[in-house]
């Protein structure tokens, strides 16, 4: 994320909206390497769903810090350019 207050709703969005926990972010956050998505950390480790890695990546276009994401042309799902292309609904 590039600013903090933008880093911060973030934040909130994963904690308030998401309802994942302080310690499930840390996990996350303890993984992380520069130029590491976090939703797909957070994915990758078990800790939200396929629907909640969706509503994150929509949280990312609503509120764009600069983020490599774009619907799929096959299926619309919105993906980060950085996902794996099996994520795609239509295979």
């Amino acid at each position: 994320m590039e600013t903090n207050s933008n880093t911060r709703a973030f934040r909130k969005f994963l904690l308030e909206e998401l309802a994942i926990s302080g310690d499930e972010l840390a996990i996350a956050l303890q993984h992380k390497q520069p130029g590491d998505p976090l939703a797909m950390l957070l994915w990758q480790y078990g800790l939200i769903s396929l629907t909640q890695l969706q509503q994150i990546f929509d949280w990312l276009l609503q509120n764009p810090p600069q983020t490599a994401l774009k619907s799929c042309d096959r299926c619309a799902l919105k993906v980060c350019l950085r996902v794996p292309q099996f994520l795609c609904k239509t295979g």
